[in-house]
């Protein structure tokens, strides 16, 4: 359960702490509670695409329409990532390409515009506009707001 305070007061907390420095302070200490050395944890910090040698940016899945963001399904994202991208991970002791993947850029219950950006694809390769569509089918936006409560919150309540 959530404390009693209004979600302004929140908001305005968020937002404060990431323009200090609290919240990327908290990060770093974050990483090396598990283990990361200090100078690794900063440089992530600092730039994480640059110290994670992640792949640039290829393409950007952008919104056919306007709406809340209601819904987003993840083990179909999971798997375009996986097998779409070649992410791997798929089989015991089979290859990963740790520098593939997305960049989400809204969230569930977030209001998005005709034309925003979903979600950003890093790759090496080509990305083919069935993968993008693809992509683009996970993302289910809604003129109505709804809760956006994880799932398994709902189930256990």
């Amino acid at each position: 359960e959530q404390p009693s305070i209004q979600m302004g007061r929140w908001v305005a907390d968020g937002e404060e702490r990431l323009s200090d420095g609290r919240a990327l302070a908290a990060f770093v200490t974050l990483l090396e509670a598990h283990g990361v050395d200090t100078g690794v944890a900063e440089s992530i910090a600092r730039d994480p695409i640059e110290a994670l040698d992640i792949a640039p940016a290829a393409a950007s899945v952008t919104s056919r329409e306007s709406g809340f963001l209601s819904a987003l399904n993840q083990r179909r994202l999971g798997a375009i990532v996986n097998f779409g991208l070649g992410a791997g991970g798929n089989e015991l002791l089979g290859t990963v390409a740790h520098d593939v993947g997305i960049e989400l850029r809204c969230r569930l219950g977030d209001w998005v515009q005709l034309g925003d950006t979903l979600c950003v694809v890093r790759t090496t390769s080509p990305v083919e506009m069935e993968l993008l569509d693809a992509l683009r089918s996970c993302f289910e936006l809604s003129l109505e707001w709804r809760n956006p409560t994880p799932r398994w919150r709902r189930l256990r309540a």
